[in-house]
């Protein structure tokens, strides 16, 4: 690669020194204080064809050392490594591809790139205003990253929210602090859902965490039912179960949760964790899928699922556990269900056996003669 460049560097000095040139003349001024005109000189300017040999040359050397470049340079990515150094954003625990006993697969583990706050409500807020009445929402702000200063702002798109108490707050690693924030809704917006957007913003690398929330203008719901929680899959590591490697290798697992009536407020995993699915839109109805790599060393997490209305439904993923999918759900059910229908062919079968043998005895028996006939 040296001799290609040195190759190159030659190539260019030598066309520059021996291609013909043109003469061109300019005006030689003297340094008399009268600054006469005192005769003209030649200056050899690059011609066409010298000046295309030039570009050629410096495209040729750009491209070759660009391409030397090219595999050692690497994007910036929030909670990445740039050039084998970290840059200020946490990186989260890494979902790992496994194989069926827990076994990195090739490719290794794709690493996921977390907001550097975590954005939750509090469930004193109130996500249910009624027509013509203001509301207080508060929300909890959590630091996974360095201590800095950071930005608070929050708008909808039905201008319900008005402002929160502090637009900009200061987190030290780890801290969680709650801003409250007020939302006034009109007499005239009934039964309307807004969308809330809040939004944080570090000052230092204007790194940015975003979260959104139903409002729902209408009295609070009065339902006491929790909210579902259904673990889909599990994977094991049975061959790494010992603590020298246990740490370096995961289990994946997945759940589904849902509340249909109030709305979903909040989930958590317990050991606490980041896991996929956590930005969901605050207050939904629909199903959100929750999925997390857990370290081979823990063998079950808790997953703890919160509504509006403050009901709590707990579920737990364990990879000693067995697990049913939604086809060997139906595949049992099916099977279930044919073996019941066997059964009823069955004893349908055996009762017409039995009234055909009744029937059949009934007419081949003997008529029993009277006494007249007897003597």
């Amino acid at each position: 690669m040296r001799l290609l460049i040195g190759f190159a560097l030659v190539s260019l000095a030598v066309g520059s020194t021996f291609f013909p040139t043109e003469k061109d003349e300019v005006d030689l001024v003297s340094t008399d204080q009268n600054d006469k005109v005192s005769g003209r000189i030649a200056v050899p300017p690059p011609n066409n064809l010298r000046k295309l040999y030039s570009d050629l040359s410096t495209c040729f050397i750009r491209k070759l050392i660009t391409s030397l470049l090219a595999p050692t340079s690497a994007p910036i990515r929030n909670g990445g490594i740039v050039n084998a150094a970290p840059i200020l954003n946490p990186v989260a625990a890494p979902i790992v591809n496994t194989g069926p006993v827990g076994a990195l697969v090739s490719g290794g583990a794709s690493q996921v790139f977390f907001s550097p706050v975590r954005i939750n409500i509090d469930q004193s807020s109130q996500l249910y205003v009624p027509p013509g009445t203001d509301g207080r929402i508060t929300v909890l702000l959590k630091n996974d990253g360095v201590g800095d200063f950071f930005l608070l702002s929050g708008g909808d798109d039905k201008n319900f929210f008005i402002q929160f108490d502090y637009s900009q707050i200061q987190l030290g690693p780890g801290q969680t602090l709650a801003v409250p924030g007020r939302i006034r809704v009109p007499q005239y917006a009934n039964n309307v859902v807004s969308t809330l957007t809040i939004i944080v913003q570090r000052r230092t690398d204007n790194a940015i965490s975003r979260r959104q929330v139903y409002i729902r203008t209408k009295s609070e719901p009065g339902e006491k039912w929790a909210p579902w929680c259904t673990i889909r899959t599990v994977t094991r590591c049975d061959s790494y179960l010992d603590e020298s490697i246990c740490s370096s290798r995961y289990w994946n697992m997945r759940a589904e949760i849902q509340d249909t009536e109030a709305g979903l407020l909040s989930v958590s995993i317990k050991p606490d964790g980041r896991f996929l699915g956590e930005d969901f839109i605050i207050g939904t109805n629909e199903s959100i899928a929750v999925e997390q790599s857990v370290s081979c060393c823990t063998t079950g997490v808790d997953i703890t699922a919160v509504d509006v209305r403050g009901n709590t439904a707990t579920c737990r993923a364990d990879q000693y556990s067995i697990y049913l999918s939604s086809g060997d759900v139906a595949a049992i059910t099916l099977g279930v269900l044919l073996l019941i229908l066997l059964l009823v062919i069955i004893i349908l079968a055996i009762c017409r056996c039995c009234r055909r043998r009744k029937e059949r005895s009934i007419k081949t028996a003997p008529i029993p003669r009277s006494k007249k006939d007897q003597a």
